[in-house]
């Protein structure tokens, strides 16, 4: 069973909890609503009929009907919030089980034909035990792949992070630079490696690759080029090769490639790309501030969940009402997240060559340009090509915000106005428009920048 702080930690959890206590409160208040006018009726009556010396009963029939009606009308509204509560409840008892179990229970489907709040986030639950059901039955193939072969293997990605090694690896060559997320180069020579995968994916075949194992015995391995990193293998008793003892991080498999040099005529599929969105108090970019960084980066046609950033920022100022309707963020939530120049390094080292992409960037780089001079910070300098305009291109006729270009290109719209949802909404865009633009004639970064770069904020 899972232990009750994991349940407790859980985000989705947490949310649904937030929300049934706020539900909750709204019940206790609104049921307060007959009390109150029952009361006033009572009031009403003391003072304008019993007082009288000739009373007059005709005169409580208007405000006793209305005192009906009200009621009425309040515990209807009641028994709606009611039944959302119960829906919200029963969702924490599925949590807390599917906590335990890793799977959501039979009855979870009700709850997706429910209101929109209780859909929505059965279906965000949903999504998320998706993911992670395939994450560990993809890790179960591999290990029972393993199972079946004397070999003792690593696999690594493309900046030279191990994402899986089975235990006869780890026994021969050691924990260090074999475990996920160690640099294989920490056991291996850097060119020497490079060099036998470029040999290796040239060839299209195995080639050799001596090793060392802990005792500085010779190893006779082999390493095969992958189309981002590679593998090392070699053979091994039977006895070491344990399926159970198979260590890995499959998602670092999706970590994206080290940006590397663009011209005008590197395609946008091959561009390294950052998808970027904020979410500001406001709309005037020269006095707002920013309250939330969302960015992930894309690159051929891939966009690498595992590389992104979604941070809080402290404006320094309150974050009006009405900002907080659209992004939810208020002061309590941003009270302890850092201000913006404790951030920029990380920023600016994440977009560092790469081109930023964004939906209206322009007012996200003016909103940046400005938060910069405020807190005298180096300057963002990174290229940008506006999504928005390079939309205009293919669909001149339809509404052009990032709702409808995304419905228009057949993606799907999830985690609307939050900065990385709205940053992963842009890039699956960017990607999606990519192979449209190539049959208008906009196939290469220069191109698209030619249409598509970000206006200074506020002009035509």
């Amino acid at each position: 069973m899972a232990p009750a702080r994991d349940r407790d930690n859980s985000p989705l959890r947490h949310a649904i909890v937030m929300r049934y206590r706020t539900r909750r409160t709204h019940a206790i208040l609104l049921s307060a609503v007959p009390v109150l006018l029952v009361v006033m009726l009572a009031a009403f009556a003391v003072r304008h009929v019993l007082a009288a010396d000739d009373p007059d009963w005709s005169l409580l029939v208007l405000p006793a009907a209305g005192t009906a009606l009200a009621a009425l009308l309040t515990y209807a509204v009641y028994g709606i919030i009611a039944a959302h509560i119960g829906d919200l409840d029963k969702m924490k008892e599925d949590l807390d089980l599917a906590a335990s179990t890793g799977r959501l229970p039979a009855r979870w489907r009700q709850f997706t034909g429910g209101p929109g709040e209780i859909a929505g986030l059965s279906q965000a639950v949903e999504r998320a035990f998706i993911r992670r059901q395939r994450h560990e039955s993809e890790g179960t193939w591999i290990a029972g792949v393993l199972a079946g072969i004397p070999a003792a293997v690593i696999v690594f990605t493309g900046s030279g992070l191990v994402a899986l090694s089975n235990a006869a690896a780890r026994r021969r060559l050691g924990e260090f630079g074999t475990a996920p997320g160690h640099s294989i180069f920490s056991i291996v020579d850097h060119g020497l490696l490079d060099a036998a995968l470029r040999r290796a994916r040239e060839g299209r075949r195995p080639v050799e690759f001596p090793l060392n194992d802990t005792e500085g015995g010779a190893v006779d391995a082999q390493v095969v080029g992958l189309a981002e990193g590679g593998v090392i293998s070699f053979l091994a008793p039977v006895e070491e090769v344990v399926p159970e003892q198979t260590a890995m991080d499959l998602s670092l498999g999706s970590r994206a490639p080290e940006p590397v040099p663009f011209l005008a005529s590197t395609t946008l599929g091959a561009l390294p790309v950052v998808s970027l969105d904020l979410e500001t108090t406001g709309l005037e970019a020269a006095r707002d501030r920013i309250v939330s960084i969302g960015a992930v980066r894309v690159q051929d046609g891939h966009v690498f969940t595992g590389a992104c950033l979604d941070l809080l920022v402290k404006p320094g100022i309150p974050i009006p009402e009405r900002s907080f309707r659209v992004h939810g963020i208020g002061d309590e939530l941003v009270a302890g997240a850092p201000a913006l120049p404790e951030l920029w390094e990380e920023l600016t080292l994440f977009c560092k060559g790469c081109v930023i992409v964004g939906h209206q960037i322009g007012f996200d780089l003016a909103v940046l340009a400005a938060e910069a001079k405020r807190h005298k910070l180096p300057p963002l300098a990174a290229p940008a090509l506006d999504t928005m305009a390079l939309f205009k291109h293919i669909a001149p006729d339809e509404r052009i915000g990032l709702d409808s270009a995304a419905e228009a290109m057949g993606l799907s719209i999830f985690g609307r106005h939050t900065a990385l949802g709205d940053a992963i909404v842009t890039a699956e865009l960017f990607n999606a428009m990519v192979p449209e633009l190539r049959l208008r004639g906009i196939a290469d970064y220069g191109a698209a920048l030619d249409v598509a770069a970000p206006r200074p904020w506020g002009r035509d």
